[in-house]
């Protein structure tokens, strides 16, 4: 199942590409090593905080008593509040 949903994650996913057009067009033949190296260390960043992030913002009025209301908004929608910092 692992194997599938990354082969279809890889499939459909179209950022990669344009991420690499991008940066061709906005560098020249001095920087443009760095500039697709830095997408595979970015890339590579956010795979390793992002769920670090998701995992200590899911549910927020369990984890941090007292901040947040127990019958709020983050309780009908306890990844709300991840989605929003990463997406922010």
């Amino acid at each position: 199942m692992a194997i599938l949903f990354r082969f279809l994650v890889s499939a459909t996913n179209g950022n990669t590409a344009v991420a690499k057009a991008y940066i061709a067009e906005m560098t020249d033949k001095t920087n443009q090593s760095v500039g697709f190296s830095l997408l595979g260390f970015t890339w590579g960043i956010g795979c390793c905080i992002g769920p670090v992030i998701g995992g200590h913002l899911f549910q927020p009025h369990t984890k941090y008593l007292g901040t947040f209301p127990v019958d709020g908004l983050f309780t009908r929608h306890p990844a709300l509040l991840a989605c929003l910092v990463v997406s922010s």
